[in-house]
């Protein structure tokens, strides 16, 4: 889907994610799409629903910066399987970051 705006921030608002149901969930997803692209230039290429798909210009480093960026990856994905460590030892080795967010 192309959404009708360039701007990352709104795109929150357009973008059908399951658990976004109410506009303090859009707002909470805007603010966290606009601070990745801003600290690690991510930027969201698709949307299925239950999964958005990022691509990744700078990589969290290890330690700190992925444990933070785990601990968002999880509140938006609260049943992805892995625990935060194990998304934190990942995040720095990928480019692309896939949250699933299934009922």
């Amino acid at each position: 889907m192309l959404l009708p705006t360039s701007d990352v921030r709104s795109s929150g608002y357009w973008v059908d994610f399951y658990g976004v149901h109410t506009r303090q969930h859009q707002q909470t997803l805007a603010e966290v799409l606009a601070q990745w692209h801003h600290r690690w230039d991510a930027r969201l290429v698709a949307s299925w629903g239950t999964m958005l798909q990022f691509q990744v210009g700078r990589r969290p480093a290890p330690g700190d910066e992925a444990w933070t960026a785990a601990g968002q990856l999880k509140a938006l994905a609260p049943n992805l399987d892995l625990s935060r460590w194990e998304v934190a030892v990942a995040l720095p080795a990928g480019d692309a970051w896939f949250v699933h967010n299934r009922p």
